[in-house]
């Protein structure tokens, strides 16, 4: 077989695996649509945002939720185009986001190398944290959406700058970053990637306009620097300062949630992007030389090469700086835009590479294969899981529950989906007790504020003892703490620590609550799914001999 056909029928290869990764991936995205049930609580919050009758309230609120103004005003017009009568319609425009997705993915790849997005693909369709948090009713996926476009925009601009295409850089770098706030460092590590490129080129007029693309982006972040600062002191009770090494930890588990196999990969993109991507164009740079062709050689794949691995090794420097600074508890989402730099520039690297006899490329198609093949089932698994069941929960209370029971809702964070879900007579309370109007939204203030007074919890402890004093039932929604360990507090608290799973106030709270209904000689319902389950007081948790 002739060099040219092998090449040819591993690049036909290449396109059947990436168009069938791309129907599984949407398959995926359906079933999660399908299966998601009602709005959890975080996604009510952002739908409670942008939906009050002024969106002066919203901007006002804007510390309230991890997101710019542009999200709840994209939000807002879905409620207002009749799309969100039912919580299904959310689910939907969730499943429309993923599409875009991938639809943005294809985009850039058939712009900056005209072959499939294989290895993007891979690493962000066959993802369980895209899936779930992207098409979810908050920020995180149509901010990737724009993410993408821009870093596709950007290289547009390169390739042939004209006014048109640095216009639409420009609108997409905007809406990037007024989606989602941590798109800031993925827009500039964009920019600085294409002025090195521009610069390489001798082009120092096309890098000073994309330089400016970046500055004028940044100034209309400032217009959130009143937000921020009205957060500061409250926001403190998120942070948790772990170090580096606990941001790896976080994101070891943000990558693996479908599987450990993940991680190594993840491990080895950004490696093999910068490594691969400087060698790609320092190899046709020489070449470059040696011919005096060296402005015709760094217009083409070796300067999407440089592109992609300046983008790839900024991005995750930017990223990591970012999230350290920010030092918030981590969850899975933070890390949403440090994989979409991450996976656009491996896959940019891949398609720039010189392709040699195709071995390469066969390689990484059957890398991608294999590699979806071992994460369907886990990815199928959490496509068909819901992601609340708050409101089986109301329902069961409201069918059990009395009007002279008392309910407890043991995290705060959860009132809100329970006010939203919960049709029942029966008077309800979070730890620690929020006032009536203010559980459609995450009142951090005002939990911090509770957290500073030695007797938040007083008056719920009253109504809990009263409540089984009368031979009423008091309903417990949410974890049951486990018993103290038999070594001093301090000690079970510093260790907690240690493992990277610090002890919350919630945790402390739900303590205290059961220290308080302990002395009480009934028993106590535990709402857990769909069930109640009654069950005995456990014994008294650890004291101090003293």
């Amino acid at each position: 077989m002739s060099c040219a056909k092998r090449l040819r029928l591993i690049f036909q290869l290449e396109w059947g695996v990436a168009l069938l990764i791309t129907a599984v991936v949407i398959w995926l995205d359906i079933n999660y649509a399908r299966h998601a049930g009602v709005l959890w609580r975080d996604e009510i919050n952002s739908l409670s945002m942008a939906t009050y009758s002024s969106l002066q309230t919203t901007w006002e609120r804007l510390q309230f939720d991890s997101f710019p103004m542009l999200w709840y005003l994209v939000l807002r017009a879905w409620v207002k185009a009749g799309m969100a009568r039912t919580d299904a319609g959310f689910r939907i425009f969730g499943l429309l986001v993923n599409v875009a997705i991938l639809g943005i993915l294809w985009l850039n790849a058939w712009r900056m190398s005209r072959r499939p997005p294989l290895v993007a693909l891979t690493l962000l369709g066959a993802n369980a944290t895209v899936m779930m948090y992207c098409g979810s009713v908050r920020g995180y996926g149509l901010g990737l959406v724009c993410g993408l476009w821009m870093y596709g925009a950007v290289w547009a601009y390169l390739v042939r700058p004209t006014a048109v295409r640095w216009a639409v850089a420009l609108l997409a770098a905007l809406l990037a970053c007024h989606t989602l706030y941590y798109n800031c460092v993925f827009v500039g590590a964009a920019c600085l990637a294409g002025t090195a490129v521009a610069l390489c080129r001798r082009q120092q007029r096309v890098a000073l306009w994309i330089l400016a693309l970046g500055a004028a982006t940044a100034l209309t972040l400032l217009i959130y620097v009143p937000t921020f600062r009205s957060s500061g002191d409250w926001r403190s009770m998120y942070v948790y300062s772990g170090g580096f090494i606990w941001l790896f930890f976080k994101f070891a588990q943000a990558v693996m949630l479908a599987g450990v196999v993940m991680l190594p990969v993840w491990m080895i993109v950004p490696l093999y992007g910068t490594v691969g991507g400087f060698i790609t164009w320092s190899r046709a740079r020489v070449a470059a030389q040696n011919t005096a062709l060296d402005q015709i050689t760094l217009s083409g794949q070796p300067g999407l090469a440089l592109f992609s691995a300046m983008s790839i090794l900024l991005g995750l420097i930017g990223n990591v700086l970012f999230l350290r600074l920010l030092s918030y508890v981590m969850q899975p989402w933070y890390f949403l835009s440090l994989m979409a730099v991450l996976a656009a520039g491996a896959d940019a690297v891949q398609c720039a590479a010189p392709s040699g006899r195709g071995f390469r490329v066969l390689g990484v198609a059957l890398a991608a294969v294999g590699l979806t093949s071992i994460l369907f089932v886990p990815l199928r698994l959490w496509s068909v899981t819901r992601r609340t069941s708050v409101d089986k929960i109301a329902q069961v209370v409201e069918q059990s529950a009395g009007k002279a029971d008392y309910i407890i809702l043991t995290d705060w964070n959860s009132g809100i989906s329970f006010y939203r879900y919960y049709r029942g007579s029966t008077p309800w309370q979070t730890l620690p007790p929020l006032p009536p109007n203010a559980r459609d939204i995450h009142r951090g203030d005002l939990v911090f504020k509770l957290m500073t007074r030695g007797d938040v919890l007083g008056p719920v402890f009253d109504s809990v003892t009263q409540t089984l004093h009368d031979e009423h039932r008091v309903f417990y929604i949410g974890k049951l703490p486990l018993r103290w360990p038999s070594e001093h507090p301090r000690l079970y608290f510093s260790r907690r620590a240690e493992e990277h799973n610090p002890l919350t106030p919630v945790e402390d709270w739900r303590y205290e609550l059961m220290e308080t209904v302990h002395g009480v000689s009934v028993r106590l319902l535990y709402v857990r799914g769909v069930a109640v389950t009654e069950f005995p007081l456990a014994s008294r948790y650890w004291t101090d001999p003293a």
